[in-house]
């Protein structure tokens, strides 16, 4: 045997494989309950209006237009220090 290596049996690599399994099912599951699906979205809190454009040769292109919302952000001011 070289220096240090050892050799696993096929049992004990079924069982690194079949736990590294059950963590990425897991790690996908609670991802599903975490993650913020686009679905959920209120009405009227990104306005957006689906365009679509047709060229004098019949060209087709079509894009969003971005609205601002209706309330607009408040300003937000920082301050900084530098001490020397």
């Amino acid at each position: 045997m070289a220096y240090g290596v050892r050799r696993t049996s096929a049992r004990q690599l079924a069982l690194v494989m079949l736990g590294a399994i059950m963590v990425g099912v897991a790690a996908f599951v609670v991802g599903l309950q975490i993650y913020v699906h686009s679905e959920d979205q209120k009405p009227g809190r990104f306005p957006e209006q689906l365009v679509f454009v047709r060229s004098v040769d019949d060209v087709v292109s079509g894009g969003v237009l971005f609205i601002r919302p209706k309330q607009l952000s408040k300003p937000l001011a920082t301050a900084g220090t530098s001490g020397k």
